[in-house]
């Protein structure tokens, strides 16, 4: 048997049988496992032996699937454009709890995902993640205010961001990832600061790549 042949078999073998997958797999890792015992360390195994640790293995992982159920597979949501002449609004914040202060990130972008604005504040006597949260929204939408914005859907982050001081240990949500960006702009600059249809280059690059992939899906 040839190479090719031997890798059509496995396939044949592995995709034929549904309900012994995990036999199938712990077998062909038991065997390479004793073929680089014998290799390398002179050790050679018997049939008895390569049974029963496959058996054990395979009796272990039914053990564990049915004492953990099977977490569900995490879903990355990502910005989509909104359908109506409305602009959403990404917000979220950092905490930081030895010095009482936050910092507050808000993006601005149109229904075509055009980056419209963004802004960060920097804030003080911040005693709770829950303060946070909730001067976060308020700062998000006196920006889109002041911004004259009318028709806003805010998206902020309902899980409370706990960080130290040093941004690179600051909390990041992957589906808005142009906001976390600018959590990390917030606790470098430490003051307040806004941009009008621009934003940090970190907010310009992960907005850019945002822009490529709706116009990919588009296409």
């Amino acid at each position: 048997m040839n190479e090719a042949t031997l890798v059509d078999w496995l396939c044949h073998l592995y995709y034929a049988n549904t309900h012994h997958r995990s036999l199938i797999t712990i077998t062909i890792w038991a065997l390479w496992l004793s073929r680089n015992k014998l290799v390398y360390e002179g050790s050679r195994q018997t049939v008895n032996e390569l049974s029963s640790f496959v058996l054990g293995c395979v009796k272990e992982l039914e053990m564990i699937e049915k004492t953990y159920p099977k977490a569900s597979q995490d879903q990355l949501v990502r910005w989509t454009p909104l359908k109506t002449r409305w602009a959403k609004a990404n917000f979220d914040e950092g905490f930081c709890s030895d010095l009482h202060k936050s910092s507050t990130k808000v993006v601005i972008r149109d229904e075509n995902g055009l980056l419209m604005g963004a802004y960060c504040s920097w804030n003080r006597n911040i005693r709770s993640p829950e303060a946070t949260e909730a001067l976060a929204a308020v700062q998000a939408v006196r920006f889109a205010q002041d911004m004259g914005f009318r028709r806003v859907t805010f998206e902020g982050d309902s899980i409370v961001v706990i960080s130290k001081i040093e941004a690179q240990h600051l909390d990041r949500s992957e589906e808005r990832e142009s906001s976390c960006s600018h959590a990390k702009e917030g606790f470098r600059q430490k003051r307040d600061m806004k941009w009008v249809e621009e934003g940090p280059t970190m907010i310009r690059e992960t907005v850019a790549m945002e822009e490529m992939r709706i116009n990919r899906v588009n296409s």
